[in-house]
């Protein structure tokens, strides 16, 4: 009975041995068995690809100096704390692998008290999602506070001052500047900059289809130059006297409506690679500024036609008080007399500013009604009669 007991225990591990070894043979990961100190005693490799370094480099050393510096000394401080504890504990590291830098989570699983269950995965993909969820998230946030600033305001410079902060901050950029197409002169004038050495020197005008920037207009799509010898200076001929030196360069117009606004020019002083979120957000904040000059320059314009029109109509209201004392039914002295009384007497009662204009309309043709009288009537010495009346 004692012999069959042991041939069943017997099969009975045989069983689990297959069973563990299927378990381990779909685990995609990595699995060690370290000691107290963290020397590796066991490893099950789900995916090779994921190896730091060959098996037997790791095999019987502890993880903490296979491991980089700072992944090591935080396997070490957790190891410690999961011995402790006996909770499970947990560290993410980024390691150079043969598919690149890649990021991993190492769970530490208290088996005895001489033992730790490792177990590694690859987290790339979802620390990378995090990091787009995240930049996105910033990406919204810029674009709010530049929309912001645009429908609170008409005034460009203050729009400009917050797309260029923008620009530099997300961007991650050391200098960027705005040039606006001067549709009188064709000219692409400097109109705002930030992180320059020396602000205060301007730039001079650059023509379409010279320089950079007028190449970017000329072609309306994107001028980049990833490295530039001996600085930017010469062509786009930016800040000579400050001697700026600039290793990329990257110029975007600004096109609303199908016409050219500008440029939104980019620099830095280290070589750069942009990814293409990077490029995207560069071109819809060069779309959002144009925008910008658009509302403002219709609101300029607006701003104009009806400041015309309010002096047109002060012309014609003065040409009637003025009608008034020529054909002698008012005298010039008496019409002041009453607008100054009149105004006077308004702003006693804390009438609003807009309705100031008004009241002095109204003053000044306080008597137009008698333009519609004959003279006879109006200078007659006798008592009228009930016709004239």
């Amino acid at each position: 009975m004692s012999e069959v007991h042991r041939n069943r225990s017997g099969a009975d591990m045989q069983v689990s041995d297959i069973q563990l070894d299927a378990i381990f043979r779909a685990f995609p990961d990595l699995l060690f068995c370290v000691n107290s100190e963290g020397i590796i005693q066991f490893h099950h490799i789900g995916d090779p690809k994921l190896l730091y370094v060959p098996p037997e480099e790791f095999l019987q050393k502890k993880m903490q100096d296979v491991l980089p510096a700072d992944a090591g000394r935080q396997f070490g401080e957790t190891l410690e704390s999961v011995q402790k504890t006996q909770q499970v504990g947990s560290i993410q590291y980024q390691l150079p692998t043969p598919r690149g830098e890649r990021w991993f989570e190492a769970r530490l699983v208290p088996s005895t008290e001489a033992q730790v269950i490792v177990i590694v995965r690859d987290i790339t993909e979802s620390v990378q999602m995090k990091g787009q969820v995240s930049l996105q998230l910033r990406q919204l946030a810029a674009l709010y506070r530049v929309d912001a600033a645009i429908t609170s305001s008409f005034n460009l410079k203050v729009t400009l001052s917050v797309v260029l902060g923008e620009v530099v901050n997300h961007l991650a950029v050391d200098a960027a500047d705005i040039l606006l197409f001067n549709p009188n002169t064709k000219l692409l004038e400097f109109a705002a900059g930030k992180g320059f050495n020396m602000p205060e020197t301007a730039k001079a005008p650059v023509r379409v289809g010279e320089g950079y920037a007028g190449m970017a207009v000329l072609a309306r799509r994107a001028v980049s130059i990833a490295i530039l010898p001996g600085g930017i200076q010469g062509q786009t001929d930016l800040h000579e006297r400050s001697k700026e030196v600039f290793a990329s360069y990257y110029a975007v117009p600004m096109i609303s409506k199908g016409q050219v606004k500008g440029v939104l020019e980019v620099y830095h002083r280290a070589p750069l690679t942009p990814g293409e979120d990077w490029l995207e957000f560069l071109g819809t904040l060069a779309n959002r500024v144009a925008v910008a000059i658009d509302n403002a320059t219709m609101f300029d314009n607006l701003q104009k036609v009806n400041t015309e029109l309010s002096m047109a109509y002060d012309a014609v209201i003065e040409s009637w008080s003025q009608a008034l004392e020529i054909s002698g039914r008012e005298s010039q002295a008496h019409i002041q007399n009453v607008v100054r009384l009149t105004m006077k007497l308004a702003r006693y009662m804390d009438m609003r500013e807009d309705e100031l204009g008004h009241i002095r309309h109204g003053a000044l043709l306080h008597d137009i009604g008698s333009m519609g009288v004959p003279e006879y009537i109006l200078n007659s010495p006798r008592v009228l009669s009930e016709d004239e009346w």
